[in-house]
């Protein structure tokens, strides 16, 4: 009988950083931050799925060449488990639209080190890391691994 393989979905996020150190957080509905993201699309680059996310969420448009991987983070609170890729694209100034008209998610930009409080634990943990250089975590119920 062949071995069982893991699956994982794979969401992308974008840590959109501007000249001033500042990085663009969304507010969602129920009030906790999030970095502008989207799952992966069957068949899609991560980079080209990025760019879409940048564009679908924020407005703004770049090339799929512009993100660089800055994180990637194993979030195995359930059964499937979810891989985050994390991609940096860092600009002079960003003015991402206000609201997201589907979500009703507003964009505001935070200093790296005043970032709010109510932030998911697993996005937390991947801005946590990124300053680093860690290029790899892991969050859920068994305790947390960590390589550079």
């Amino acid at each position: 009988m062949p071995e069982q393989r893991h699956t994982s979905d794979v969401d992308l996020y974008l840590l959109l950083c501007d000249a001033r150190g500042q990085i663009v957080l969304g507010q969602q509905a129920d009030g906790r931050y999030q970095l502008p993201g989207r799952p992966l699309a069957p068949g899609e680059a991560a980079t080209r799925g990025a760019v879409r996310a940048l564009a679908g969420q924020t407005g703004n448009h770049a090339d799929p060449k512009e993100p660089r991987l800055v994180h990637a983070l194993h979030h195995h609170d359930n059964s499937q488990g979810r891989l985050a890729l994390v991609f940096e694209i860092t600009r002079h100034h960003w003015e991402p639209a206000q609201p997201h008209p589907d979500t009703g998610t507003s964009w505001e930009h935070f200093s790296d080190s005043k970032l709010p409080g109510n932030i998911a634990l697993f996005m937390k943990a991947a801005l946590k890391h990124t300053p680093q250089g860690r290029l790899y975590s892991e969050h859920g119920r068994e305790p947390i691994a960590e390589t550079q």
